[in-house]
Protein backbone atom coordinates (compact mmCIF):
# COMPACT_ATOMS: atom_id res chain seq x y z
CA UNK A 1 0.00 0.00 0.00
CA UNK A 2 2.83 2.42 0.87
CA UNK A 3 4.48 1.64 -2.44
CA UNK A 4 1.26 2.45 -4.30
CA UNK A 5 0.93 5.78 -2.49
CA UNK A 6 4.56 6.57 -3.29
CA UNK A 7 4.01 5.84 -7.00
CA UNK A 8 0.85 7.98 -7.08
CA UNK A 9 2.72 10.89 -5.48
CA UNK A 10 5.57 10.51 -7.96
CA UNK A 11 3.12 10.40 -10.86
CA UNK A 12 1.44 13.60 -9.64
CA UNK A 13 4.84 15.27 -9.36
CA UNK A 14 5.55 14.26 -12.93
CA UNK A 15 2.31 15.86 -14.06
CA UNK A 16 3.42 19.03 -12.25
CA UNK A 17 6.47 19.33 -14.49
CA UNK A 18 5.05 17.46 -17.47
CA UNK A 19 5.04 20.37 -19.91
CA UNK A 20 8.72 21.03 -19.37
CA UNK A 21 9.57 17.37 -19.68
CA UNK A 22 7.60 16.68 -22.82
CA UNK A 23 9.01 13.71 -24.68
CA UNK A 24 10.91 12.38 -21.69
CA UNK A 25 10.10 8.69 -21.10
CA UNK A 26 7.85 8.07 -18.08
CA UNK A 27 10.49 6.03 -16.24
CA UNK A 28 12.89 8.97 -16.46
CA UNK A 29 10.21 11.44 -15.35
CA UNK A 30 9.53 9.31 -12.29
CA UNK A 31 13.23 9.07 -11.50
CA UNK A 32 13.66 12.84 -11.83
CA UNK A 33 10.65 13.50 -9.58
CA UNK A 34 12.08 11.15 -6.99
CA UNK A 35 15.12 13.47 -6.73
CA UNK A 36 13.18 16.75 -7.03
CA UNK A 37 14.62 17.42 -10.47
CA UNK A 38 13.10 18.68 -13.69
CA UNK A 39 14.42 18.39 -17.22
CA UNK A 40 14.02 21.18 -19.75
CA UNK A 41 14.54 20.04 -23.33
CA UNK A 42 17.21 21.80 -25.38
CA UNK A 43 15.61 24.76 -27.13
CA UNK A 44 16.28 25.74 -30.72
CA UNK A 45 17.76 22.33 -31.43
CA UNK A 46 16.31 19.11 -32.76
CA UNK A 47 17.21 16.41 -30.27
CA UNK A 48 16.42 12.77 -29.79
CA UNK A 49 16.78 10.43 -26.88
CA UNK A 50 19.46 7.86 -27.35
CA UNK A 51 19.91 4.72 -25.41
CA UNK A 52 23.35 5.08 -23.87
CA UNK A 53 25.65 2.28 -24.90
CA UNK A 54 25.97 -0.34 -22.22
CA UNK A 55 28.99 1.08 -20.55
CA UNK A 56 30.33 -0.67 -17.49
CA UNK A 57 32.93 2.10 -17.25
CA UNK A 58 30.34 4.71 -16.25
CA UNK A 59 26.62 4.03 -16.60
CA UNK A 60 24.25 6.99 -17.00
CA UNK A 61 20.49 7.40 -16.50
CA UNK A 62 19.59 8.82 -19.91
CA UNK A 63 21.11 10.67 -22.86
CA UNK A 64 20.12 13.13 -25.58
CA UNK A 65 21.77 13.52 -28.98
CA UNK A 66 21.75 16.85 -30.83
CA UNK A 67 23.01 15.97 -34.31
CA UNK A 68 23.04 19.48 -35.74
CA UNK A 69 25.56 20.53 -33.08
CA UNK A 70 27.35 17.17 -32.88
CA UNK A 71 26.67 17.10 -29.15
CA UNK A 72 25.59 14.37 -26.78
CA UNK A 73 24.29 15.15 -23.30
CA UNK A 74 24.35 12.39 -20.70
CA UNK A 75 22.66 12.62 -17.32
CA UNK A 76 23.55 10.82 -14.11
CA UNK A 77 21.49 11.09 -10.91
CA UNK A 78 22.98 10.03 -7.59
CA UNK A 79 20.74 10.09 -4.50
CA UNK A 80 21.92 11.11 -1.07
CA UNK A 81 21.64 7.73 0.61
CA UNK A 82 22.20 8.62 4.24
CA UNK A 83 21.44 12.20 5.25
CA UNK A 84 23.09 11.60 8.64
CA UNK A 85 26.39 10.60 7.02
CA UNK A 86 28.76 13.59 7.09
CA UNK A 87 30.34 12.47 3.81
CA UNK A 88 27.05 13.04 1.98
CA UNK A 89 27.51 16.78 2.60
CA UNK A 90 30.82 16.91 0.72
CA UNK A 91 29.74 17.14 -2.92
CA UNK A 92 33.13 18.57 -3.95
CA UNK A 93 34.81 15.22 -3.35
CA UNK A 94 32.11 13.20 -5.13
CA UNK A 95 32.14 15.45 -8.20
CA UNK A 96 35.94 15.68 -8.41
CA UNK A 97 36.18 11.89 -8.08
CA UNK A 98 33.79 11.41 -11.02
CA UNK A 99 35.68 13.98 -13.12
CA UNK A 100 38.98 12.20 -12.44
CA UNK A 101 37.35 8.86 -13.24
CA UNK A 102 36.09 10.10 -16.61
CA UNK A 103 39.11 12.20 -17.61
CA UNK A 104 41.82 10.83 -19.86
CA UNK A 105 45.02 9.82 -18.05
CA UNK A 106 47.41 10.86 -20.80
CA UNK A 107 50.51 12.76 -19.72
CA UNK A 108 49.44 16.04 -21.35
CA UNK A 109 45.80 15.91 -20.20
CA UNK A 110 44.29 18.24 -17.61
CA UNK A 111 41.08 18.97 -15.73
CA UNK A 112 39.85 22.54 -15.45
CA UNK A 113 37.31 23.30 -12.75
CA UNK A 114 35.16 26.32 -11.94
CA UNK A 115 32.72 26.82 -9.12
CA UNK A 116 29.30 28.04 -10.27
CA UNK A 117 28.28 31.59 -9.51
CA UNK A 118 26.08 31.61 -6.35
CA UNK A 119 23.43 33.73 -8.08
CA UNK A 120 23.17 31.31 -11.00
CA UNK A 121 23.25 28.36 -8.61
CA UNK A 122 20.29 29.72 -6.67
CA UNK A 123 18.19 31.30 -9.44
CA UNK A 124 18.63 28.71 -12.21
CA UNK A 125 19.62 25.39 -10.64
CA UNK A 126 17.98 25.85 -7.19
CA UNK A 127 20.94 23.93 -5.77
CA UNK A 128 23.14 24.28 -2.71
CA UNK A 129 26.41 23.66 -4.54
CA UNK A 130 27.62 23.39 -8.12
CA UNK A 131 30.81 23.10 -10.09
CA UNK A 132 31.79 22.59 -13.70
CA UNK A 133 34.74 20.56 -15.03
CA UNK A 134 36.29 20.52 -18.47
CA UNK A 135 38.52 17.67 -19.69
CA UNK A 136 39.25 15.14 -22.43
CA UNK A 137 37.25 11.99 -21.68
CA UNK A 138 38.71 8.49 -21.59
CA UNK A 139 38.07 6.55 -24.80
CA UNK A 140 36.21 3.95 -22.73
CA UNK A 141 33.60 6.57 -21.85
CA UNK A 142 33.24 8.52 -25.11
CA UNK A 143 34.84 8.99 -28.50
CA UNK A 144 34.24 12.76 -28.26
CA UNK A 145 37.34 14.92 -27.84
CA UNK A 146 35.93 17.06 -25.01
CA UNK A 147 33.66 16.80 -22.01
CA UNK A 148 32.11 19.49 -19.90
CA UNK A 149 30.78 17.99 -16.69
CA UNK A 150 28.37 20.03 -14.60
CA UNK A 151 27.63 18.80 -11.08
CA UNK A 152 24.78 20.25 -9.01
CA UNK A 153 23.89 19.20 -5.47
CA UNK A 154 20.96 19.74 -3.14
CA UNK A 155 21.58 18.87 0.47
CA UNK A 156 19.69 15.80 1.65
CA UNK A 157 18.33 15.06 -1.84
CA UNK A 158 20.74 14.23 -4.68
CA UNK A 159 23.71 15.05 -6.84
CA UNK A 160 22.95 15.48 -10.55
CA UNK A 161 25.55 15.38 -13.31
CA UNK A 162 25.18 16.80 -16.81
CA UNK A 163 27.88 15.53 -19.18
CA UNK A 164 28.21 17.42 -22.46
CA UNK A 165 30.33 15.51 -24.98
CA UNK A 166 31.55 17.23 -28.16
CA UNK A 167 34.50 17.70 -30.51
CA UNK A 168 33.99 21.43 -31.12
CA UNK A 169 32.02 23.44 -28.56
CA UNK A 170 28.78 24.77 -30.06
CA UNK A 171 27.81 28.37 -29.35
CA UNK A 172 24.76 27.09 -27.46
CA UNK A 173 26.83 25.07 -24.97
CA UNK A 174 25.96 27.26 -21.95
CA UNK A 175 22.25 26.87 -22.75
CA UNK A 176 22.58 23.07 -22.76
CA UNK A 177 24.06 23.07 -19.26
CA UNK A 178 20.72 24.39 -18.01
CA UNK A 179 18.60 21.44 -19.13
CA UNK A 180 18.49 19.91 -15.65
CA UNK A 181 17.67 21.69 -12.40
CA UNK A 182 16.14 21.06 -9.02
CA UNK A 183 12.59 22.12 -8.26
CA UNK A 184 12.19 25.60 -6.87
CA UNK A 185 12.45 25.65 -3.11
CA UNK A 186 9.28 25.86 -1.09
CA UNK A 187 9.04 28.63 1.44
CA UNK A 188 8.93 27.34 5.00
CA UNK A 189 6.44 28.79 7.49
Amino acid sequence: MERLIFLVVLFCCCLRTGAAQEGLPLAQRLRLAQYELEWWPPTAAAYRFVKPAVNSFQPVDFAVQIRKEDLQIRYLLVPVVDVDDERSDIPQIQAATLAMHLADNEEDSYISTHQLDPGLLDSVYHADWGETYFFHPKPGFSTAKNCQLLAIFREGVAMAYIMLLFDEAPLTLPEHTRTLRFWKRKLKN
